[in-house]
């Protein structure tokens, strides 16, 4: 089942699909859907920079490159963003 039940905090409803934990909170009329999956074996970059990079909403599409550069104890993933 790819849904869990919302829960009252510590007490989640925790759900696995494949790789991925799933959990649901209920927040006043609404729900949180939370989606885990653990990347400890990636090391994963925004142009080639360890830092993290928020897209805001726009008026205009965004493209986004991907790139798999490989790697000997993790794999690195390089995201960037025109």
């Amino acid at each position: 089942e790819p849904y869990s039940e919302p829960g009252i905090a510590p007490d989640f409803t925790y759900v696995k699909n494949g790789d991925v934990t799933i959990y649901t909170e209920k927040v006043g009329d609404l729900y949180n859907v939370y989606l885990k999956l653990d990347y400890s074996d990636y090391n994963i970059t925004f142009q080639d920079k360890e830092e993290s990079k928020l897209v805001n909403p726009s008026q205009l599409p965004y493209t986004f490159f991907i790139e798999n550069k490989g790697g000997n104890n993790k794999v690195n993933i390089n995201f960037e963003v025109e």
